[in-house]
């Protein structure tokens, strides 16, 4: 494993020292690790530690779940009483703290904290421009796989309905590297098209060269021009956009919508059953020429009209779309 460059106080194995034997607690371990978070704040300068555990907590809406540990400069162990909030911090990033990226990882419990990678940060991005005919799981994941480590794949299509028209993408980026932009794809019986990628979350990084962790300002590299138009810079801010809303997140409203809606007009249509009840006119007598002693007995029979009742497959239909809004012409 990769030693990060914050962990100075991490020593090679010397043959003077004396070597023990310890003994593992590796059921107790993987439990904790799930629970606990190591974060490294890239950062030129130190910052100052309280208001990086305020700005975090406030951020996470965490109070007393979460109990934050010093490492070091910029380094910090989060420890969480409840695993899924620690995973949901986790999926929701990245964070970033007075705009420098925080790089956060579990602690994985065959290593010290001091031997944690934080060149690895999950980032959700989004691939718009794939052609109808072309939008599948496995194209997504082939594609994305070009860009980092593919942890999950949001299909935009469910119930055979198109969801969104972008596919929606977790992979870990190497963030020591140039963000990749977009691909270039081959059509059968038209041109190539261009199918962009864009970051959610994405802050701090470098119009010249890419690359996340500072800006143009501090670069000494020439700005890197789009293949396409040798007079376009490839890096602008219509990279990074804001986070969409997850699939699972939408569909579930969706699903409480129209419970919602079938629950109304049921106890709508209750509400009608139970005033006919009340309501309904009584039988009426009437005489006719009948002789003296013999009456007909007439009751109206016309009945209410029942409203039209909304299924749930067919009010699914109606669901949310979300389409970032800065997203320049490929």
């Amino acid at each position: 494993m990769e030693v990060a460059e914050s962990s100075s106080q991490l020593q090679p194995a010397n043959m003077e020292d004396i070597e023990v034997q310890l003994d593992d607690n590796v059921t107790e371990a993987a439990k904790l690790a799930k629970h606990t978070l190591v974060g490294r704040i890239l950062a030129a300068r130190s910052l100052n530690r309280n208001a990086v555990k305020e700005i975090l907590s406030k951020a996470w809406n965490v109070q007393e779940e979460l109990n934050i540990s010093d490492l070091g400069p910029n380094v910090f162990l989060f420890n969480f009483s409840d695993r899924k909030i620690a995973a949901r911090v986790l999926e929701e990033g990245p964070w970033f703290v007075m705009g420098n990226l925080l790089s956060l990882q579990y602690w994985t419990p065959e290593a010290t904290v001091f031997e944690i990678n934080y060149d690895l940060v999950g980032f959700w991005i989004q691939l718009h421009g794939i052609p109808l005919e072309l939008m599948t799981s496995k194209n997504a994941t082939k594609l994305a796989a070009n860009v980092g480590e593919v942890l999950t794949v949001e299909n935009p299509y469910v119930n055979g309905i198109l969801i969104r028209p972008f596919f929606r993408v977790r992979v870990l980026v190497n963030i020591k590297k140039p963000l990749i932009t977009g691909f270039c794809v081959p059509r059968k019986d038209l041109p190539r098209t261009r199918i962009m990628v864009r970051y959610e979350r994405l802050q701090g990084f470098c119009y010249s060269c890419g690359v996340i962790g500072h800006d143009n300002r501090k670069c000494n590299k020439e700005p890197i021009m789009t293949t396409f138009d040798p007079t376009r810079p490839k890096y602008s801010s219509h990279l990074g956009v804001p986070p969409a809303r997850s699939l699972t997140t939408i569909v579930t409203e969706n699903h409480n919508r129209v419970k919602k809606l079938k629950d109304h007009e049921d106890d709508d249509m209750a509400t009608k059953d139970k005033d006919g009840d009340h309501h309904h006119p009584q039988p009426q007598k009437h005489t006719d020429s009948h002789p003296e002693g013999e009456h007909t007995s007439v009751q109206e029979t016309g009945g209410q009209p029942q409203p039209q009742n909304l299924t749930a497959s067919k009010a699914a239909t109606s669901v949310e779309i979300v389409v970032p809004t800065n997203l320049p012409n490929p």
